[in-house]
């Protein structure tokens, strides 16, 4: 029983400092796990990284500007939402159904890169997110840190949120700057 007991600790100990991380890894596995059965029973077409969405990086010119505008506008309300929500008692929940919805989304997209590509997918789907999700993740610790773990005191919390909104703004540069660049690039290697 005390053995019992002391594994039962232990794993719950486990859960509660790596929930950031199962919680995301069980949105990966229902991002997978929807994509995968919506894609066998053909309910759903999935158009993102299919040979003519890659192509088209061959083909056209990116306005690299009006991309940036896109992606800020995306990216820096989810960041206001997540500062707001985090200086609220929903901060916890909320941090945590915001890393299940990005899990779900990881999982679905990666599922998709693999139906088209096979285990090539899995290379299309880091050239997506990366630099840039380097960046966001480095951001999202920091805003975890002080509005979750409450680390700091109040002067230092608005120096470390723009330290994180910075590290925001340039991963959305990259992202509309140099991703459809490195994208374009794995394109024209692949084919």
């Amino acid at each position: 029983s005390k053995v019992r007991e002391a594994h039962y600790l232990k794993v719950k100990e486990f859960i509660l400092e790596y929930k950031f991380v199962i919680v995301m890894f069980l949105g990966i596995v229902v991002g997978t796990l929807y994509t995968n059965l919506s894609g066998t029973t053909g309910n759903v077409k999935w158009n993102v990284f299919n040979s003519d969405y890659l192509a088209n990086y061959s083909d056209i010119t990116v306005n690299s500007m009006i991309l940036w505008q896109y992606v800020i506008k995306s990216r820096v309300r989810d960041f206001f939402l997540i500062v707001l929500l985090g200086l609220t008692a929903l901060c916890k929940p909320f941090l945590l159904l915001y890393l299940f919805y990005v899990g779900i989304c990881c999982g679905a997209l990666i599922s998709v890169a693999v139906m088209h590509y096979g285990g090539m997918g899995i290379l299309m789907y880091l050239a997506s997110i990366l630099p840039q999700y380097i960046l966001y993740g480095i951001s999202m610790y920091f805003l975890y840190r002080i509005l979750y773990k409450r680390t700091a005191r109040l002067k230092n919390i608005g120096i470390v949120i723009g330290i994180a909104a910075v590290l925001l703004v340039i991963g959305t540069y990259l992202e509309a700057y140099l991703n459809p660049i490195i994208l374009k690039n794995l394109y024209v290697y692949l084919y």
